[in-house]
């Protein structure tokens, strides 16, 4: 779609919305098949499947052109048996705002993939760190047991054990092979 349709397709989205009148009824007390009744507050649209229908046309609208925007989540979040006038008139302010601002509020969330990211970058970055370091251990290692030793340490490091029953069974595994004051500080650079 062109620009003026872009813009054509938003004034008509604006202009729909006002023709939707939502009215709060109070709570009162009224006549149900002959009985004094209590009813509750509610809601009511002067036609609920063209304001429904009008809310999902806007959400489409801004994923398609304005997917970033805060109106966009603000839209897919509206729950049409609370909305009330001013909601609705909050959500028309909103299109209105972008006409006239089309690139100002950007909405960022915990799911914005920058954020995802970095946070993927900061776990890969650790398991490379952890990864080295558990590779240098076992390159010294290496110069102090012998190869089937390496392989016991290798197993129960690997094993699914809970940590705690893993590093029981390591700090007695080097102690076995005669490691008794450095077992300590292997067992925790080895458990991390």
């Amino acid at each position: 779609m062109s620009d003026v349709n872009k813009e054509d397709l938003l004034n008509s989205l604006i202009d729909e919305a006002k023709s939707y009148v939502i009215t709060r009824i109070p709570q009162h007390i009224g006549y149900q098949n002959g009985c004094l009744v209590e009813f509750s507050p509610s809601v009511t649209v002067n036609n609920l499947t063209g304001l429904t229908t009008w809310i999902q046309k806007c959400i489409r609208f801004l994923g398609v052109y304005y997917p970033n925007d805060i109106a966009y989540y603000n839209f897919q979040k509206i729950k049409i048996g609370e909305m009330l006038n001013p909601d609705l008139k909050m959500l028309v302010g909103q299109l209105e705002a972008i006409k006239n601002y089309p690139s100002i509020c950007e909405y960022k969330n915990a799911s914005d993939s920058s954020l995802v990211n970095l946070v993927n970058n900061q776990t890969q970055t650790q398991t490379q760190t952890q990864t080295q370091s558990f590779e240098f251990t076992m390159k010294h290692l290496e110069e102090e047991f012998s190869e089937s030793q390496i392989e016991q340490i290798a197993e129960i490091i690997k094993s699914q054990l809970p940590k705690s029953t893993k590093r029981t069974q390591l700090l007695n595994l080097l102690e076995s092979f005669g490691v008794s004051i450095g077992a300590n500080v292997i067992t925790s650079f080895l458990m991390k």
